[in-house]
């Protein structure tokens, strides 16, 4: 049986032997506080079909070829910092992937865990999945104080053998033909965005691997874009955060992709917009700016104020629009 191994605001994971179950759920969370009261319904949902809907085109030489020849490749490679390195990388896709299939909740609960792919009769049916995949071990970053200030230690992380996590996501947003790229280190309290120096550091990996990891994470957020076209014409302006991992072998380092979140921007703004004017979001984000000018991660237990629910009408409004894109999901499989 899967047994439990984290709960995360807005993921579950189960783990058996090396393979892990994740369920993604309707739940999220607002300043980094954590899972607030309330979820919005079909978000679960769409982040598990959009991630098994992704997983099963990343693996094949096809859908690759297919989105090297359009326009947003070519956008991609004429715009591209580093043009040459990142064409030649485009030469390595598909990438290995630890991607394992998917089951459907009643076979999670019921011990049947044979896997299968994403099908249209599956979403159609409304049951939620779990998303399997091969173990990269992680490891929860722990603070220690320098000079009275809290500092994330990444030593634990250094000594893991053999596969594991990248202790930060590559978050790429499209706001021209070339994504702005951010690494996030979500555990970090004050402060997620990670410096190309502080990656260099916490990795220990040479200025030609990060510059490679940096740019397939690249590649799959644009492969991410041009198959979230096909979901949904609109073309919601949004966040692509790709996940990697990293295994020694022979010739050096090899980087695994496991997997890719989608947030909205306009969503993401309305509910910032929200929790900023509650007395909740007033506070919080008062106790953080002080937290991050006095160097203390533990700013949680100064805010003694309950996080509201959210609004019914944006609720429904955002459930909508996930809804869509679900059927969006659907009907691409069909096809």
């Amino acid at each position: 049986m899967f047994e439990p191994v984290s709960r995360g605001a807005s993921q579950d994971t189960f783990r058996q032997h090396s393979v892990v179950a994740s369920k993604l759920l309707d739940s999220y969370s607002m300043f980094d506080w954590g899972r607030m009261p309330d979820g919005i319904p079909n978000r679960g949902k769409f982040q598990s079909y959009i991630q098994a809907f992704i997983h099963s085109k990343i693996s094949s030489v096809e859908e690759w070829k297919n989105f090297l020849r359009s326009m947003d490749a070519l956008a991609l490679r004429k715009n591209a910092p580093a043009a040459s390195h990142f064409n030649e990388l485009a030469d390595s896709f598909p990438i290995k992937s630890s991607d394992l299939g998917i089951i459907s909740e009643a076979n999670f609960h019921s011990g049947n865990f044979e896997n299968s792919k994403l099908t249209s009769k599956m979403i159609q049916s409304g049951e939620q999945c779990y998303l399997l995949s091969e173990s990269f071990q992680e490891e929860k970053i722990s603070t220690v104080n320098v000079l009275g200030k809290s500092v994330l230690d990444f030593s634990a992380w250094k000594k893991l053998n053999g596969r594991k996590c990248l202790p930060f996501e590559f978050d790429c947003e499209f706001d021209g033909e070339f994504p702005k790229v951010t690494l996030r280190c979500e555990q970090n309290s004050n402060s997620t965005e990670i410096t190309l120096t502080e990656a260099s550091l916490i990795t220990e990996l040479s200025a030609k691997s990060l510059e490679e990891v940096i740019l397939k994470a690249v590649w799959i957020a644009g492969f991410t874009q041009y198959q979230m076209k096909k979901v949904s014409p609109d073309q919601l302006k949004k966040s692509i955060r790709i996940r990697m991992g990293m295994e020694q072998v022979n010739s050096g380092v090899e980087f695994v992709f496991l997997g890719v979140m989608i947030s909205f921007t306009e969503i993401e703004a309305q509910l910032q917009k929200y929790y900023s004017s509650t007395v909740w979001g007033k506070t919080v984000l008062e106790i953080q700016t002080q937290a991050r000018s006095k160097g203390f991660a533990d700013w949680k237990r100064y805010c003694s104020e309950p996080a509201p629910w959210l609004d019914s009408e944006l609720k429904n409004s955002f459930s909508n629009q996930y809804q869509k894109l679900i059927l969006g999901i659907s009907t691409c499989l069909s096809e």
